[in-house]
This record gives structure tokens, C-alpha cells and sequence, in this order.
């Protein structure tokens, strides 16, 4: 570990990098700073300084530092910051969204919110309460509909009750907004004749009734979807479940009620710091102000940039940093970062001329506020190259022009990741991605698309329904086993395809397809190149339509996954990282569902999935096409944050930006509600735009076309003509040569395969390792088989959980209820504490578990759990701790975490217990250390060494671990007892753990994970050897 003058002084280098006015920033320790830092001036260097600041001239831990970022992305970057320059510490300052924040303080008092049955709601399961709620209106009810499709009204109240949810809008304020704008209406201008109209008799100044008849019944279906709200949650309640946004107003509610849950927080973080402060919503506010409400002047530290701010209501955004600053104004430090350090300052003055058009700026509120940005950047300070417009005839031009504007910077050594190409949306560059696969130049495109419309996964859903309609009534679905017999996975030749299509057209039997396939004799018949192919296929489609009845969907799904050839052909393929993302997106959403129903079966699964194709709903999954170092493809909500060389910004055309209706699908809200004017929307498509063209460094042009393909003419967007003045004229390009115009085919990604044994993207395995934390669960899988820690942890390969783990989850959830209630009550329950969590777990996870597993599983948790207390209740300990995460620690710069079971407290020292509900038998090995013949000693045994590291190392606590026990909830057959084996652990133990966490992480790191065990019963290692 470095030592704390090494860490020192990489903060000093950090630190004297900084400028004049970063450094008033980082400087300011102690009371309220506002910091508004524009694109490019280092907002997230100031941060990480910052809090390293803290750490040396204070006395606060790492540990009292919350810093709350908007997204994970912005988490993670903040970390990989503050870890350059104060080492492993770093894993110990709190920073987190505030979704993960608010988790966690859910998480850390499940008592206290009492949310412990509740599940995420789907999106399905959502639009479904919704069009119940739509539905079971009265007739005459403003919002009710008598029509059968109701999407668009389900879209525009679920977006109303989202936004509630985030900006903590109750009916009843929202109806007190109403208010007050309908009754502001007649004194505003737009609402009165500026002239006299004789023909209607309306004089000057009059009021324009129509227009406010129109407003007032638009509010009047506002206020009615509003007053649903609480329909809404109740239905969710009943339901059992919650969304995200949720979580927050949870805590909301919890710091207003429960002072001293807030104390609890206020107390522990001294300083608190939020990123991308502009894009807070309301909720995530009142989680801030109360954070800080204790404090007369706050050690509070807010960056972000109200003209980057892309999202919804930037008039409440704004308010919001107002209010926060009115609040603390004779306090308030307010720090404006003006030094660019990205771009050329033509770029900076023409985005500046853009912005200055927008009237929900800080600048139109705070006196002395100006933001004029100044390149400072040592590549480009110095440059002066102007951007550039082009207005080209048409769109096929303006594609062909920018293609060879690329060619040229790629020809006179431009690395091809410097350059983006940005648009507002996807379609707009398909034809341009078209040509440069034709020229074959390098691109790189992500984009987001439906796993459910992957033909992958529409292959294994064919085989899902194929075995489910023939376990109802055989030979029902030959016309999906004709179709099946192409699915690549399965490794029929195409030959025998036609040559089996042939046979069944001139066949002398009544047997169907799958029967000929079975029989030897007739198979003989057939000229077939790979007649096993086929009969290893029949083996499997019988014993899949055997189980079709009793697996659950996802059991069946995994059987079809790897039986079936699906993660070997996925390995080989050339798009094999996403068809692998594809696929987890898919279990993840059948597991699901099937937690919610544990009932259903093929039949319903296809009758949901259509269902969400009825409501667009998706299953995201993003996709990269091309060479990831190429030409970067990407919209303009994707590109904040990033930065390159060189930007073409295309399709600038008013039909692409103003014109577009981003907001049909929403309810129209007043500006007493949102404070923003009727500008919103056309300033936040210029904040949009802005930030598109403070991406580039360098160069910038942008484009747009004169008439679209059906030479229909073209405008543009507003926004170009806003920008073009004093130097910046608008060029227009001539006629190209039509061979640049021509359309190519569609973009051909290759058919070179890898072999299946080859790591399968090095780049992605390298920074799926780069933040990984090492549990003892991963440390005992890799040096099981480094094959099955490759799998199951960095691919993830999807896995049904079945019913020895689910029971195992039922005893330890009674066993963590049944102690904590002792922990609150000082007494033991009787036995039936410990049962009723069981069988409530038991149930709400059915899914698992077939009839007859079902009816076990719960015969033997109900006979075991009282026996075992039975036997154990005298010796038990009243000051305990259960289920008790150990995050943020580190063994030798290595980032570990664990969970441990429960703990027991004599004083701070304490003994950490394990339940274990397997044989105790073939326990016995795994819990000795090593020996000649196990060199690496028992999982179990070093599973408990992990432990020991993990308490040694945590610094929260000023807890000592003396010994750690393994609980057995199986019976012993020898003795007829429930067993408990007590390791105490020592040096030498955890020396030989420390080097074998050592040795794995190296081998991780350096993506060795590659040969597997070889033993013959390794389920990862024969799915390599499948053919």
C-alpha cells in the first residue's frame, strides 16, 4: 500500500494543475460553494481534489464524505479519479447515485420502511395497472376512452405519474398550480387581443376567451390524471410492487417522519458533494436539503452547468439552484469556471452566441454572472479554425459530403476515434454508416435494440413454444420443428434439411417429422451428410417436451441454452458479446415473470411478449456495430460527456430539432408547476444542441440538407441560423460526383468466427475486471475451475435458480427475521417465528420449484427449523447482527467485499456464523485447510479466512473477529444432531488466503481465466468441448 507522503504528494501534483479559479473551489472547504463549470473546465478533476483536500486538512474520515453523482457512469469515473491520487481510501468515500444512496438506506432499516415483500415493478406489469385504472372509469369520467387500444393515454399517465414521483408533486399541489395559472391567464398577452377584431366584436385588451376555454380544459384532464395518482399507488401496493423513483420519495417520507434516521446521516457525512447539480429533480433535491437542513451553514458542494442540462422542466432546475443559493446567499461561495481545456475558441464563441438566446440560464438570474468560456487547452489554445456550415442540396449529398470530409482527415493521419459524427437521431445516419461500410473505413455505432427481436432469441422461443404445444397435444407444431431445423445452434447441415424435406414429400408412412428423424431405420432411407446431428437433436426436443410440464420456464430455458448448443454457438460467434447480452436481457425478463406467476408456462410467456409488442415495450440491450476505435457514431443525448477531435454534426434540419413533438405523449403542464415558460421545450433542444457542439476540440461542422430525397424542401433548423454570424457564413456545397451517391447494400459485420476457446472480447473482459471486487464466492469458483468463474461471474451465462438454492434462501431469510427480531425484543420467539418467514419466502418464490420439489421443500424446512431450534435455543446470543455487508475494503490494493451471515457480540469482539444447508457429510472436506492432498485447502475453510480478512481489514467498525462457525441446518446421520464447526483462524491461514487473493486477482486482471478444470463432471468445461 502506498504510504500517505507517496499519496501526498501525487494530491500536490493534482492540485498545483489546478487553476486560479478551481482552485478557489477546492480551497473552499468549509461552508456552502456553488461551482458552475462549463463544457470542458475540469469539473470532475475539482471534485476528486477536493475531497482529497478534505482528507488532508481536516479531521474528517473518507468515511464522512457523501458525494452524490447523477448517473453510475458519473459514480465510477469520480472514483477511478479520486483513487489516482489517494489510493484505496477511495473505496471508502461514499460515492453513489442517489438511487443507490437511497437503496442503501433502505437496505441498511428494512424495519423501519417496511417494504420487505415489495418487487420492482415491470414494465408490462405497469402498463397493465395502468389500462386497468383507464378502463375502470366511470363513463363519464373526462380521461375515459371506449376504444380498444389504449396506448397512447397509458404512455401519457405513466409519464405523468413518473414525473410526480420524481419531482414530488402531490394532487393537490399540482391542483393548487392549476390554480393559480388559470387564474394569472386573463392578465397575460398571449391570452389578449393586442388589436381589435370587428368582425368577432372584440375590441383591444380584450380577453381571448376561446384560447383560455381551451387551457381550462386542458387542466381540467390534467388535474384529472393527477387525482388518479393515488389510485395508481394503491393498485401498485396491492400488487406488491414499486419503481425506482419510488425508493427516494421513500426516504423523503422516512427523513420527514423519523428524525432520527436524518440525525443518523446528518451526523455521519460532514461534507456533502453532488455532480451534475442541474439535473436533480425535485425529489433528489428534498434529499439534499435535508442532508444539509441541520447545519445553519452547510459544508455543502454543488458543480454542474445549467446550459448542459438536456432534460425535462429546466425552469424548475433552476429554481432549484436558486432556491439552494437564496438559502445560503449570505454564506454562499459561488465559483464560475470560465478556463476551457477541450476546444478551439471559434467553437466556444459560437456556442456561446447559440446559448445566450436561452432565458432559463443562472446568468438571468444571479447579478454578476457571465459565462464567457476561454480555451486554455495546450493542444488547442492557440488555434483559431473556424467551424463550418454546409447547407448541400439534398440529403444524399449531405451524406456523400461528409463521407469525404472524413476521408480526408483519415487520410492525413486523423485516428479515426477522434472524429463523431452526431444527429439528433439514429435514422438520420444509416445511410451515411451504409457508406462508410462500402468504402470500409472504420465506424463504431451503440445502439440500444430489443432483445425480443433478435433473431436469436426468437429462434429459442420457437423452441420453447415447439416443446410446450407438443407436451399439450403431440404433433401440433411440426411447422416449427421445419423451421427449427435451420436454427444455426443446432448444427444441421443444410443439405439434410432438403434431403429429409424431400423424403417426408415422397414418403410411404404416416410418420410425422420428429418420428422419422427417431427411427434409425428410416433415417437410413434418407442421404443425409450428418445424420447424428439430427438424432442428437430428436434426443433432446423428446426429453424437452417430456419436461415442458414440470420444469419451471426458466429450468426449461437453461436446458434449452445449454443442451441445446446455444452458449457454444455464441462463443463462436463474431457478435458473440452481444448475442450473449441478448440473451441474459431475455432470462433475466422470463425469470422474472416467472417469480411473479409461478404458474406459468409457455403459452402465457407468448401471450406477454405479445402483449409488449402491442405496447412497445422492449428489452433493451445495446449493440456495438463496427470497429469500437473507428469513426464514432453518436446521438446527441449520448455524446455529453464525451469529447473529440473532430465533430460533424448532420441533419440540422428544423423537421430533426424544433419541429419534432418530443412531448405528445405528456399531459401539458403550467408553468406555476414546472417554471418554465412556453419556451421550454424549444430551450432545451437549444441546450441540446449546445452541447453537441462543445464536443469537438478542433474542428466542427455542421450540416444540414436543402431537400430531403423526394427533392421536398428542407429547412433549417433554427438553430444553425442562430449560430451563423459575424465570421461563421452559411457554405453551400455544389453537386457531387454521382458515384459518391450511390446506395449500397446493408452493413455486412463478416462470418469470421473465433475459436470457442479464445477469451471472446478482451477490451470488454478488461473493463468488466478493471472494478472488480473479489467476494469469497468468486475466489472459490476460480480456483475451482477459472473456466466457471468466467462464466458465471464476467459472462454471466444465465442460470435458473433451482430449488436447493432457493430453499437454502428461505432458511437463511427465517433464520435473518427470526434474529432480528431478537435483537429488537431481547427474546427468543418461539419456533414458529422461524417458520412463517420460511413459508412466505417459499411461496413468493414458487417458481423454483416443481410440484413435487415444492411440496418437499416445505415439508422439510417446516420439520427441520423447529428441531433446530429445539436443539440450539439455549446456547444462542441476544446481541447479534444478521446478514451484515462488508463493502469498500480492500486486501493489498485488492477491492474485497462479503456478506456475512450474522454476527454474535461479546463486546467488540464477535464470531461470525455461517448457515450451511447441505450434507453435513460432504461438508467435512471443505471446511479443512490445506493439505498434501488439497493443497488450496476447503472452500469452506477459506471461505471462512475470507471472512476473517475482510473483518481484520474494515475500518467502520471497531469490531474484532475471534472466531467463525459454520451452522449445519441438514442433520448429521452419524450423530442425529444439527452440527456447528467452530474454525478460529490464524495468521498462517490468512497468509496463504491473502496470497491465493493475490494470485486470482493477478490472474483476473490479466484475463487468465481461460483453461478450465478438465474434470469430467465440470458443467462449464464440457460446454467448451460441445459440438
Amino acid at each position: 500500500m502506498e504510504s500517505r507522503t507517496a499519496l501526498t504528494e501525487q494530491f500536490k501534483k493534482a492540485y498545483n494543475s489546478l487553476n486560479d479559479a478551481q482552485r478557489t473551489a477546492v480551497d473552499a472547504i468549509e461552508g456552502p460553494v456553488m461551482v458552475i463549470a462549463g463544457p470542458g473546465t475540469g469539473k470532475t478533476q475539482i471534485l476528486a481534489v477536493r475531497i482529497g483536500n478534505i482528507l488532508l486538512q481536516t479531521d474528517a474520515l473518507p468515511e464522512n464524505i457523501l458525494c452524490l453523482t447523477y448517473t453510475e457512469a458519473g459514480a465510477i469515473a469520480m472514483r477511478n479519479r479520486l483513487l489516482s491520487f489517494i489510493g484505496p481510501d477511495a473505496y471508502r468515500v461514499q460515492i453513489q447515485t442517489f438511487h443507490a444512496f437511497c437503496n442503501e438506506i433502505i437496505q441498511s432499516h428494512p424495519d423501519l420502511f417496511g417494504r420487505r415483500e415489495l418487487e420492482p415493478v415491470s414494465e408490462l406489469e405497469q402498463v397493465m395497472i395502468l389500462e386497468n385504472i383507464l378502463r375502470e372509469l366511470p363513463s363519464d369520467h373526462v380521461l375515459r376512452r371506449f376504444r380498444d387500444d389504449l396506448s397512447s393515454d397509458i404512455r401519457r399517465l405513466g409519464n405523468l405519474f413518473r414525473i410526480m414521483k420524481e419531482e414530488d408533486w402531490s394532487p393537490e399541489w399540482i391542483a393548487n398550480a392549476i390554480q393559480a395559472y388559470l387564474d394569472s391567464l386573463p392578465d397575460r398577452p398571449e391570452f389578449i387581443y393586442k388589436v381589435a377584431v370587428t368582425k368577432k366584436g372584440v375590441k383591444a385588451g380584450d380577453v381571448k376567451q376561446d384560447k383560455i376555454d381551451q387551457e381550462t380544459a386542458a387542466m381540467e384532464k390534467l388535474q384529472a390524471a393527477a387525482n388518479l395518482f393515488p389510485v395508481f399507488q394503491e393498485k401498485m401496493a396491492e400488487a406488491g410492487r414499486f419503481d425506482y423513483s419510488d425508493m427516494i420519495l421513500w426516504v423523503v417520507r422516512a427523513f420527514a417522519r423519523h428524525p432520527d434516521l436524518l440525525r443518523t446521516y446528518q451526523e455521519r457525512f460532514l461534507y456533502v458533494l453532488v455532480d451534475e447539480y442541474q439535473d436533480t429533480n425535485g425529489a433528489q433535491n428534498e434529499i439534499l436539503r435535508s442532508l444539509i437542513g441541520y447545519w445553519d451553514v452547510p459544508n455543502v458542494f454543488v458543480v454542474g452547468d445549467d446550459d448542459q442540462s438536456i432534460y425535462e422542466f429546466q425552469g424548475a432546475r433552476v429554481q432549484n439552484i436558486l432556491d439552494l443559493y437564496r438559502q445560503y446567499e449570505n454564506d454562499m461561495r459561488t465559483v464560475l469556471l470560465t478556463e476551457n481545456y477541450r476546444s478551439v475558441q471559434p467553437v466556444l464563441d459560437v456556442s456561446r452566441i447559440l446559448i445566450d438566446r436561452n432565458e432559463e440560464r443562472l446568468v438571468s438570474h444571479l447579478e454578476g454572472l457571465s459565462k464567457v468560456l476561454i480555451s486554455r487547452g495546450e493542444e488547442v489554445r492557440d488555434l483559431t479554425q473556424l467551424p463550418v456550415i454546409r447547407a448541400y442540396d439534398s440529403k444524399v449529398q449531405e451524406e456523400a459530403g461528409v463521407l469525404m470530409e472524413i476521408e480526408k482527415l483519415l487520410e492525413s493521419g486523423t485516428d479515426p476515434a477522434e472524429i463523431a459524427v452526431i444527429y439528433y437521431r439514429h435514422a438520420q445516419a444509416d445511410q451515411l454508416i451504409r457508406l462508410m461500410g462500402r468504402k470500409q473505413l472504420p465506424y463504431a455505432l451503440r445502439k440500444q435494440l430489443n432483445s425480443l427481436d433478435v433473431p436469436l432469441v426468437r429462434q429459442i422461443l420457437s423452441v420453447m413454444e415447439y416443446a410446450g404445444k407438443e407436451h399439450r397435444q403431440p404433433n401440433s407444431a411440426e411447422h416449427l420443428l421445419f423451421e427449427m431445423l435451420y436454427f444455426p445452434f443446432f448444427g444441421i447441415h443444410r443439405h439434410d434439411i432438403l434431403s429429409l424435406a424431400a423424403y417426408m414429400q415422397g414418403k410411404r408412412t404416416n410418420n410425422n417429422w420428429r418420428q422419422v428423424i427417431a427411427d434409425p431405420d428410416l433415417m437410413a432411407q434418407v442421404k443425409l451428410r450428418d445424420p447424428e446431428a439430427l438424432q442428437k437433436l430428436e434426443s433432446r426436443l423428446t426429453l424437452w417436451i417430456s419436461e415442458a410440464g414440470s420444469l419451471t420456464l426458466p429450468m426449461l430455458l437453461e436446458k434449452i441454452f445449454e443442451e441445446g448448443g446455444v452458449l457454444a454457438y455464441i462463443i463462436a460467434h463474431h457478435d458473440r458479446f452481444f448475442l450473449l447480452e441478448a440473451m441474459h436481457a431475455f432470462f433475466d425478463y422470463v425469470q422474472a415473470e416467472s417469480a411473479a406467476d409461478p404458474e406459468m408456462r409457455v403459452e402465457d410467456l407468448l401471450e406477454q411478449l405479445n402483449l409488449m409488442r402491442r405496447y412497445h415495450i422492449t428489452l433493451p440491450v445495446w449493440r456495438t456495430f463496427g470497429n469500437r476505435n473507428g469513426v464514432q457514431f453518436v446521438t446527441c443525448h449520448s455524446a455529453k460527456g464525451l469529447e473529440f477531435d473532430h465533430v460533424f454534426l448532420i441533419g440540422c434540419n428544423s423537421n430533426q430539432w424544433e419541429s419534432s413533438r418530443r412531448n405528445s405523449n405528456n399531459f401539458s403542464l403550467p408553468d406555476t408547476l414546472t417554471f418554465s415558460g412556453g419556451s421550454n421545450e424549444l430551450e432545451a433542444q437549444r441546450r441540446l444542441f449546445y452541447v453537441a457542439l462543445t464536443r469537438a476540440r478542433k474542428g466542427l461542422q455542421v450540416s444540414y440538407a436543402e431537400t430531403d430525397n423526394n427533392a421536398k424542401t428542407l429547412e433549417p433548423s433554427r438553430f444553425v441560423e442562430e449560430m451563423a454570424v459575424q465570421d461563421l457564413t452559411i457554405r453551400r456545397s455544389g453537386s457531387l460526383d454521382d458515384e459518391k451517391l450511390a446506395a449500397i447494400e446493408l452493413l455486412s459485420l463478416g462470418t469470421d468466427k473465433t475459436p470457442t476457446a479464445e477469451l471472446f472480447d478482451p477490451d470488454w473482459l478488461t473493463r468488466k475486471t478493471e472494478h472488480l471486487s473479489l467476494s469469497a464466492s468468486m475466489l472459490n469458483a476460480f480456483l475451482k475451475c477459472p473456466v466457471r468463474f468466467y462464466f458465471q461471474y464476467l459472462l454471466r451465462i444465465p442460470q435458473a435458480r433451482n430449488d436447493s438454492m432457493e430453499f437454502g434462501n428461505a432458511i437463511h431469510l427465517a433464520l435473518q427475521r427470526y434474529f432480528n427480531e431478537v435483537r429488537e425484543t431481547g427474546n427468543f420467539p418461539p419456533p414458529e417465528k422461524l417458520v412463517q418467514p420460511f413459508r412466505l419466502y417459499m411461496q413468493q418464490h414458487r417458481e423454483a420449484f416443481t410440484d413435487k420439489q415444492f411440496r418437499n421443500r416445505m415439508e422439510l424446512g417446516e420439520m427441520i427449523l423447529p428441531e433446530y431450534y429445539a436443539q440450539h435455543v439455549s446456547s444462542w446470543n441476544k446481541v447479534v447482527v444478521t446478514e451484515y455487508p462488508v463493502r469498500d475494503v480492500t486486501w493489498k490494493n485488492i477491492p474485497i467485499n462479503g456478506k456475512l451471515d450474522k454476527i454474535e457480540f461479546n463486546g467488540n469482539e464477535v464470531h461470525v456464523v455461517d448457515y450451511k444447508t447441505g450434507s453435513y457429510r460432504l461438508a467435512k472436506q471443505k471446511m479443512k485447510g490445506p493439505t498434501d492432498k488439497d493443497p488450496l485447502g476447503g472452500e469452506y475453510w477459506r471461505q471462512m479466512v475470507f471472512y476473517q480478512i475482510l473483518m481484520d481489514q474494515q475500518r467502520q467498525k471497531p469490531w474484532r473477529m475471534v472466531s467463525g462457525e459454520f451452522d449445519f441446518l441438514e442433520k448429521n446421520p452419524d450423530s442425529g444432531k444439527y452440527e456447528k464447526e467452530r474454525l478460529v483462524i490464524t495468521s498462517d491461514d490468512t497468509a496463504i488466503v491473502g496470497r491465493q487473493i493475490e494470485e486470482v486477482y493477478g490472474k483476473i486482471r490479466s484475463l487468465d481465466f481461460t483453461e478450465g478444470c478438465n474434470e469430467p463432471d465440470c458443467e462449464y468445461c464440457n460446454l467448451l468441448k460441445y459440438e
